[in-house]
């Protein structure tokens, strides 16, 4: 009992079709080239260089400052001992997983299941969220 399209409505109501159609499939496209992995070992190697010390250029002297200097330097050589450590279990873990793992997530999920992923993806968020908050606090307190 619905009310019959008249010629200009159906035209118009197949347009909007074939308009959303159109959006998928280019969401779609942008979603397949979001997933592609182009980055190489050597532009990772890069980006992560530039984490670790654009945060340590900014975090190290402030807290050399609060430590002094022997207390800071046993630190500083305790966590880099821990960071080798977990990197050193990092390789242990992957290399044991029977397929190409690709992502802290994906190592979570084979060794705990879904529980182990979603643990480790919260933790990476919470991470990137200390981060950022991190930046802000001190470019906060440069621009005071």
């Amino acid at each position: 009992d619905r009310p019959r399209r008249t010629g200009s409505e159906r035209q118009s109501f197949d347009e909007v079709i074939d308009f959303g159609v159109d959006v998928l499939s280019q969401v779609e496209e942008v979603i397949e080239i979001g997933t592609q992995r182009t980055a190489g070992i050597v532009s990772s190697a890069f980006n992560l260089t530039n984490c670790i010390v654009g945060g340590g250029v900014l975090a190290l002297p402030f807290a050399y400052s609060r430590s002094g200097l022997l207390l800071g330097l046993l630190l500083t050589i305790f966590i880099a001992g821990m960071g080798v450590f977990t990197a050193r279990l990092l390789k242990l873990s992957a290399k044991l997983v029977p397929f190409a793992v690709a992502s802290f997530k994906d190592l979570g999920s084979y060794c705990f299941g879904v529980a182990g992923a979603i643990f480790i993806e919260v933790n990476v968020q919470i991470f990137l969220l200390g981060g950022i908050t991190g930046y802000v606090v001190i470019v906060g307190d440069i621009l005071t």
